[in-house]
């Protein structure tokens, strides 16, 4: 009787060790191919892929929304080009700028930089590098001011 007690209980040992393993290793495998998947989602988009800001995109392309933004999805380009719309700056093309409507617009067009006497919202949008604008016109009203060369007024 002991010996076959012995021997039950070494079998029932050696099935609960057996059935055991391969659960953890299953369950270590699927756990590596979430972690691979989840860094899949965060990394860059590759040019001409479709992209939605986040991630960004790869190699200092930029995230080209044809609708404006917000849209669904966009589509990594190197950079913006004339009459294009824009978000930032730093999307259109060099020596190009996001011209915007109003101050607090989303979207603009990627345009050259305008002329003294032109509206502005923001020194960037001027050749003189200098928007003469009252700061209540601006980020209360909404209304732009003027280029104008550079120290001729506040801003």
């Amino acid at each position: 009787m002991y010996h076959s007690l012995l021997a039950a209980s070494l079998l029932m040992s050696i099935v609960l060790l057996c059935s055991a393993y391969p659960r953890e290793y299953g369950e270590r495998d699927e756990q590596e191919s979430r972690s691979r998947m989840r860094r899949g989602w965060l990394d860059c988009k590759r040019p001409l892929e479709r992209c939605a800001g986040f991630p960004p995109c790869c190699d200092s392309h930029v995230c080209y929304f044809e609708g404006g933004y917000p849209s669904t999805s966009g589509i990594c380009v190197p950079c913006i080009d004339r009459t294009q719309i824009c978000q930032r700056d730093s999307q259109c093309c060099e020596p190009l700028v996001c011209q915007k409507a109003k101050g607090y617009d989303a979207n603009g067009r990627c345009d050259v930089k305008k002329p003294i006497d032109a509206e502005c919202h923001d020194n960037d949008q001027c050749e003189s590098d200098f928007c003469k604008i009252h700061w209540y016109n601006d980020l209360v009203m909404g209304h732009g001011g003027t280029c104008a060369a550079a120290g001729s007024g506040t801003r």
